[in-house]
């Protein structure tokens, strides 16, 4: 009997662990996607003229204010289904605890 509470406890410790990790996650990609927002308003703002530059490794490259706009979209939309899949994972862990 005390096995089988010992196996019943190191299975709710490990769903636990999982569960941390991926509201972990969740906390990453909502702080990027509200850093995404941010640069999306800011871009917004910027005239058609302005010179624009994106970090890619260790270099910036200019590129047009179209390119930025449609990549930082590009980013929200990925972000967007990192977190709802995300979230099912979050749930369905929750679920087996």
């Amino acid at each position: 009997m005390n096995t089988d509470f010992e196996k019943e406890l190191r299975q709710l410790t490990i769903f636990q662990n999982e569960i941390k990790k991926l509201q972990t996650g969740q906390i990453d990609i909502v702080t990027k996607l509200n850093e995404s927002k941010f640069v999306l308003q800011e871009l917004k703002l910027l005239p058609k003229t302005a010179k624009v530059y994106q970090l890619v490794g260790p270099t910036l490259l200019e590129v047009t204010l179209n390119e930025a706009k449609e990549n930082v979209e590009n980013r929200l939309d990925l972000l967007g289904k990192k977190k709802k899949k995300n979230s099912r994972n979050n749930q369905g862990n929750t679920t087996k605890t």
